[in-house]
């Protein structure tokens, strides 16, 4: 085989060793700073209880919903 030709092939093989790599690299760092977004996002959501602005509803947790039938289940019926 040639000499030119197994540069070629060499340089072709690298090049794409490396594309391949950064391109792993650079996912992964993409993926990492899309996870620690989403950490910050939700302790400032749990600690302020807002998101965007909009107020969190505590009637939407399921334990509310939860003791709020049981204490309809549990309390005497009044009819007037």
């Amino acid at each position: 085989m040639p000499i030119v030709t197994q540069r070629t092939m060499w340089l072709t093989s690298t090049r794409f060793s490396t594309a391949w790599l950064t391109n792993t690299v650079m996912a992964t760092l993409l993926i990492q700073c899309f996870d620690n977004f989403q950490q910050e996002l939700w302790r400032a959501w749990t600690r302020t209880g807002k998101l965007y602005g909009v107020e969190k509803d505590p009637s939407s947790s399921f334990q509310f919903r939860l003791s709020n039938a049981l204490a309809l289940q549990t309390s005497p019926l009044v009819l007037t």
